[in-house]
């Protein structure tokens, strides 16, 4: 469990540092900090760093969403994980951008690599059928436009 009080991004040891963004992973989440042209870095990683608690904290509320999506899109392999009492584990926050621009956020949402490995013989999400959320400056959540 993260202690989201004094955790910060930028002093948790980059996994990438690239001209448009700096990238980490929180337990199995990938990170970014996006770094929009013209805006300090040092800004941006500060931004990002204030950002990413609320942020990581709404990962519950994105899952329900992405779900609710998903049971739209493919009902038939959703009675399959209500029938064996897993709906609740499938999905997982693959990744998460960070826009200290915006101050909003996009979430990642596909299979969970824990269920997967402990219940091989369940179904997966299909690949196409990932699902990305929007997190606002004030917090609101909706899915991407791209999706279903």
């Amino acid at each position: 469990m993260l202690d989201l009080e004094n955790f910060r991004l930028s002093h948790s040891g980059a996994l990438g540092s690239y001209e448009d963004r700096e990238e980490y992973q929180v337990e199995r989440t990938i990170v970014w900090i996006m770094i929009p042209e013209g805006l300090s870095r040092s800004a941006c990683l500060s931004e990002g760093d204030r950002l990413f608690g609320p942020v990581w904290n709404r990962i519950p509320d994105v899952l329900m969403l992405a779900r609710q999506a998903s049971r739209q899109a493919n009902p038939e392999f959703w009675r399959v994980h209500d029938l064996t009492q897993t709906a609740e584990a499938v999905l997982a926050v693959w990744g998460i951008w960070l826009d200290p621009d915006t101050g909003g956020a996009s979430y990642q949402v596909g299979n969970s690599y824990e269920f997967s490995s402990e219940h091989p013989e369940r179904p997966e999400v299909p690949e196409e059928e990932q699902v990305m959320v929007e997190r606002s400056a004030d917090g609101r959540l909706t899915l991407s436009p791209s999706n279903y």
